[in-house]
This record gives structure tokens, sequence and C-alpha cells, in this order.
């Protein structure tokens, strides 16, 4: 049962290149992709939360991924909370009760970012509301800085962190240090990896628990994520465990 955990809706803000030119990223293409390569499930953020705002873009979302049980919405979230409140909290509290979303998602320094630090001292009343619930937060390999991300890690080590957007840089010392010294911390395979027996050597180091299958949909081909998988050489059970287990475990140890 694939379960993909890398998935953005709407509308760029500029056509696509390459592969993904004259791709239209809504609820039915994205189902249709789905129904192509047998994913079962998707994870989903929506871009209206960067190019418009967050309150935009996760009503967006909810209202365009109703018709369809199989794709699983994550929220923009940023440390300033929602409107009238203003506290992060109270936008954690409302994402959990309300509106039943377990995954959280940001951008804090690079392009297309939400003009804030992912630092304790900036974010950690959001991620410490965050971590008091096991939410999971996903954040992309480009927008975070390394030393950040160790911060981040370090600082609220309840919160399951989803990498996406993970680099082919092969043996990834400093990402590989990261994975060895923070439990939480948790890796997107998506066609951006692609290292040649990557996923083995990461099965290797760190066991097949934390890392997590993905499309990288509408950008990238999934099929090559699934090629990866398929044919690693790794054991079945843990080829589950990436293609989907793993995800639904973190999303039901999310406390409400």
């Amino acid at each position: 049962m694939l379960f993909d955990c890398e998935c953005l809706m709407g509308r760029p803000k500029q056509p696509f290149d390459g592969a993904a030119a004259g791709v239209v990223p809504d609820a039915a293409d994205l189902v249709a992709e789905m129904r192509r390569l047998g994913i079962a499930r998707a994870l989903v953020r929506h871009r209206g939360c960067l190019d418009a705002a967050p309150e935009i873009g996760n009503a967006l979302l909810m209202e365009e991924i109703a018709p369809h049980p199989q794709l699983i919405p994550a929220w923009f979230l940023t440390p300033d909370g929602i409107e009238g409140e203003w506290q992060p909290a109270a936008a954690v509290e409302a994402m959990l009760a309300h509106y039943h979303v377990r995954v959280a998602w940001t951008l804090a320094q690079g392009r297309d970012a939400a003009g804030f630090l992912l630092e304790p001292w900036c974010a950690g009343e959001l991620l410490a509301a965050l971590e008091s619930h096991r939410a999971v937060l996903l954040l992309s390999y480009a927008d975070v800085a390394l030393n950040t991300l160790h911060n981040l890690l370090t600082g609220f080590p309840g919160m399951p962190v989803v990498m996406l957007d993970v680099p082919r840089y092969g043996r990834n010392q400093p990402l590989y240090r990261l994975m060895a010294l923070h439990r939480n911390l948790h890796l997107s395979i998506s066609p951006l990896y692609s290292v040649h027996e990557g996923i083995e050597d990461l099965c290797r180091n760190f066991g097949s628990e934390r890392l997590l299958f993905g499309s990288g949909y509408p950008v990238c081909e999934g099929g090559a994520a699934l090629a990866m998988l398929n044919y690693a050489d790794i054991t079945d059970a843990d080829r589950r465990a990436i293609a989907g287990e793993n995800l639904q475990r973190l999303l039901d140890e999310v406390k409400p």
C-alpha cells in the first residue's frame, strides 16, 4: 500500500518546465497520477499557502480534497499563529481539533519563504505546540540550514520531522550525521534523491523505519521513486515500511 508523503497541489506563478510542463496540478490530476502508479493515499500540501496566504491555501486545500478521501491534508503554519489570536498554539489546536489535520509544513529562509527563522528563539512556540501533540512537520531540504535543523531536532525531540526534496548527494555526510544524532528525523525518498544503492545504504545505517516514499508530484516523475523502491535490494518488510507503513505510524502517533 503506497502512501505518498510528497505532493504539492495548485498552479505555480510560472508554468512548469521539463517533465511537468502542461501539468495542471489539481486534485483530479493528482488522483489520476496516483491511479497510474498504484498509490493508495497521498499527503498533500497546497501552493496557495505560498502564493497567497497560509489561511487561503489551507482553505483551498480542504475544499479541493473534500471529494477525495485518499488525499490527506498538511497545513501551512507560521509562528504568527492565526489571525485574531496570533498565537501558534491556537493554530495547532484548530488544525488538530476542528479539522483533524495531523501534519504541518512551513518554509522559512528559502525561496517563497514566509520570512522567519526556524531557530527555537524565533519559532519555538510553534514548534513546542507541534511537539506537544507529536504532530508531524514537513520541511524542504533546500529551505532550512542544516545547523538550524540540528537545533530544531535537538530542542524538540518529540516532534517528528520529515525532510522533503532530499537531493542526490550520495553519502551526504551532514545529513547522515543528523540521522545518526536525531531519531525524530525522517527522509522522503523521492526522485530527487535517486542515489545508486542509496536506499540500501540508508537501511544498513539507520534501519528503514525513518524512510518514506515520496513521488515529488507534480515536478517529478513519480515512477522513478517507485522504481527505486521496487528494485532496492532490501527485505520485503523494509519495502512495505517505506512504501506506507512508516507514514501511517507517524499519523497514528499524533495526539489530538
